[in-house]
């Protein structure tokens, strides 16, 4: 057997080597083609939770809305129940360009609440940095409308 290897050259043991590896490597297994149905089920969970999350929320949203406009809810609470609105509704399945939508409702969400925020600062309602708190939440929802269009 000593003498056999002296007489195979370096690419035939690469060869034959190689052949054994990729050999090993193919085992007769069935390919999988989707997803099973236990993983669906819970991914329907899923997707059924985040809904019943989105419509808690959309009530907070509307409530906190009304409140800051009466002067009985700060502009945190308005951005946040706005934010998580919108971050809920991105993570439930959508195509892109429903997510596309999604994010322009969050930047259309954020202009009103900076104008509402601009509007309780000239009555004396609001400070400036509830207004500019405003500001910095709609370039929040700008960014990631540029994000949604470049891909990123």
């Amino acid at each position: 057997m000593h003498t056999l290897w002296k007489r195979i050259t370096i690419p035939a043991a690469i060869l034959l080597c190689g052949s054994v590896v990729v050999a090993q490597q193919t085992p007769n297994r069935p390919v999988k083609t989707g997803k099973s149905a236990s993983t669906l089920q819970d991914d329907t969970r899923l997707q059924t939770l985040l809904t019943q999350r989105l419509e808690l929320l959309r009530q907070m949203e509307t409530i906190y809305r009304a409140q800051y406009r009466a002067g009985q809810a700060t502009l945190n609470d308005v951005e946040q129940a706005a934010i998580a609105v919108y971050r809920t509704d991105l993570e439930r399945k959508h195509t892109h360009a429903e997510q596309m939508g999604l994010t322009q409702q969050w930047v259309k969400a954020a202009q009103d609440i900076r104008k509402m925020a601009d509007e309780r600062v000239k009555t004396g309602m609001a400070t400036q940095v509830e207004a500019i708190k405003a500001q910095a939440a709609l370039v929040e929802a700008e960014i990631a409308l540029e994000r949604m269009k470049n891909g990123s």
